[in-house]
Formats: C-alpha cells, sequence, structure tokens
C-alpha cells in the first residue's frame, strides 16, 4: 500500500525534538533532494545527535555531530527486543 503523502511534502529541513530509539523510513522518504533531517537517535544512555543530507532521491549522507541524551518521543517506533 503506498504511503499517503503529508500536506506540504516532500520537506527541505526536518527537526525532530525528542529522541527516537530507531529513526523511522518515513522521515526520509518526506525530504526533498538537497534536504536535510536532523534526529537524536538511540536509547538512553547512548544517543547520536545526526545530521541527514538527502543528496539524490533515495540517498542520504549521515553526518554524525555529537553525544546527547534526550526525552525520548512517546510511542515511539522501538527496535526488537530479546525474550525467553
Amino acid at each position: 500500500m503506498p504511503r499517503k503523502a503529508g500536506k506540504h511534502e516532500p520537506y527541505d529541513v526536518i527537526v525532530l525534538t525528542a529522541s527516537t530509539p530507531i529513526l523511522p523510513e518515513t522521515f526520509l522518504k518526506s525530504l526533498n533532494p538537497g534536504g536535510r533531517l536532523f534526529a537524536i537517535v538511540g536509547e538512553d544512555p547512548v544517543m547520536e545527535a545526526l545530521l541527514i543530507n538527502c543528496t539524490a532521491p533515495g540517498e542520504f549522507k549521515t553526518t554524525q555531530l555529537f553525544e546527547t541524551c534526550t526525552a525520548p518521543f512517546i510511542n515511539a517506533l522501538q527496535p526488537a527486543r530479546f525474550t525467553f
């Protein structure tokens, strides 16, 4: 099923204002070529601030800016967990 585009999508800049354990691909697909995405990705105590540039449709360059720790989004996408 194709994803529904946002009202003003694609975007030149996206800034996530909370952390996310896993960066959903939806954000990357929402960038214009030349667009940038700032996100804090990871789980406490290991999180990284990332700057992701869309270099061409479907192609991205990620720059790791610094380590940090911030509150996560409520209902953020979670990694698979090991269970017995």
